[in-house]
């Protein structure tokens, strides 16, 4: 649920979910097993020859299954880096996060005033000396010649100072360290690349599955019955129900990770335009939203404002219906008397208001 103060901001948090949604369809993933078992059983039987390898078929579900949700780094070298530099999602300059009674007010400084001592030789001056009270000692800054301002700027626009710095020329070279960047430091389901062929995996797997619970529901298909005798017994043992249950897993697992809302976190993450096209697009809902509520308190207020003349018109209204019927009870006397006083009935008009 979105308040609707900061979109952008509230769309970026929702990225926070995926790491625990990731986690819950490998758990899911696991009890898709049975069905790879089966897959590699029956592909190590019907293509024997080095054309097809049955234990490398879907080689990333079993690698999820059997790693987790691990660093593309991993999945591509066989082992776990030891530095991940991540390129995390990061809210754009223009979102505004404060009002500015959050920033710091300085007050009235009064840098004019005599309390300090404006008679250096220059403009940094030559030191800078806080009073205290008595028992208190004071805290002397040495002057500009006790300071190397010996700082060159390299090619990079980085400043060298000339001082060893170890720590930060590890942190960005990591003195050969196997690092993670890039796409390789993603995880394997935040990876488009690598989420593309988890998906593809999982295709084939249902495809399988589907294909071999169509035609066991095939009568008289011989030719399978024949092939499948010399299968191996987990494979001969397979009934209909047993390839519904496998199926129903496989299915399950894709469509927990294909709705429409775990397909717009997967652009989230990798596309910064779709944040932007998606934030124009909740605005553009949230205009029409408030026009709408606009409109319909205009029209309530023009309801009440047409009840109240309703009710003020009303007495007229009846006191004009009842001259109304005065002056047609007279016309029909008039004509009444005219022919004889025969009864004279004026239909309609007046007698049906």
């Amino acid at each position: 649920f979105m308040q609707g103060e900061c979109i952008k901001k509230e769309l970026l948090s929702l990225l926070d979910e995926l790491p625990g949604l990731f986690e819950g369809a490998v758990e899911a993933l696991r009890k898709v097993q049975p069905a790879i078992d089966l897959y590699r059983l029956f592909l190590g039987f019907t293509l024997p020859s080095s054309k097809a390898d049955g234990s490398k078929a879907v080689p990333l579900l079993q690698f999820l299954i059997s790693h987790g949700n691990v660093t593309t780094y991993q999945w591509q070298h066989g082992e776990p880096p030891e530095v991940v530099e991540e390129t995390l999602p990061v809210l754009p300059v223009d979102i505004d996060n404060g009002s500015s009674e959050d920033q710091i007010d300085f007050g009235d400084l009064d840098l004019g005033s005599g309390s300090c001592d404006s008679s250096a030789t220059s403009p940094n001056g030559d030191f800078v000396h806080v009073g205290f009270g008595d028992g208190e000692e004071a805290i002397v800054v040495a002057g500009e010649d006790s300071i190397s301002w010996d700082i060159s700027v390299e090619a990079d626009g980085t400043a060298a100072t000339g001082i060893a710095q170890p720590a930060v020329e590890e942190q960005s070279g990591h003195s050969g360290a196997k690092v993670a960047r890039g796409a390789d430091a993603l995880s394997l389901l935040h990876n488009p690349e690598t989420r593309t062929q988890f998906f593809n995996e999982l295709e084939e797997l249902e495809c399988f599955l589907a294909q071999w619970l169509s035609e066991m529901q095939l009568d008289g298909d011989a030719l399978s019955a024949s092939v499948l005798q010399q299968a191996p017994a987990e494979v001969q043992l397979q009934t209909r129900e047993s390839l519904l249950a496998h199926l129903s897993v496989v299915r399950s697992c894709v469509s927990s990770l294909t709705t429409v809302r775990m397909q717009h976190l997967y652009q989230l993450h990798s596309s910064p335009k779709y944040v932007d096209r998606l934030v124009d697009q909740l605005q553009q809902k949230l205009y029409l939203s408030d026009k709408n509520l606009q409109s319909r308190e205009a029209v309530a207020t023009r309801r009440q404002e047409a009840l109240e003349e309703q009710r003020q018109l009303q007495p007229k209204l009846d006191l004009i219906l009842a001259k109304i019927r005065q002056l047609q009870k007279q016309v029909q006397d008039d004509i009444s008397k005219r022919y004889k006083g025969r009864p004279v009935n004026i239909m309609g008009g007046i007698n049906v208001m």
